[in-house]
């Protein structure tokens, strides 16, 4: 298990029809809640993970993705954080 940095991220894997996003939220006592959650592609959804990131006060992200599917994801936050 890797030891998180951030008490609050995000882990998103980009597909081509969806993306998995967990949220890893650590205590004080050090124990770490996970929260996961799968968003489709089209920009209305991804808008719905960016109000679930806010909500969950998640200021780290990082995505992974294998091609081209990670663009649509990283201009939509883009342009909104």
């Amino acid at each position: 298990m890797l030891k998180l940095v951030f008490p609050i991220c995000c882990g998103i894997d980009v597909h081509k029809k969806f993306v998995v996003a967990t949220i890893g939220t650590t205590n004080k006592s050090g124990v770490t809640d996970y929260q996961t959650r799968q968003f489709s592609t089209f920009t209305e959804t991804l808008l719905q993970l960016l109000d679930w990131l806010k909500a969950q006060a998640c200021k780290h992200v990082c995505m992974e993705s294998t091609g081209k599917y990670c663009a649509t994801c990283f201009q939509c936050f883009g342009r909104l954080l």
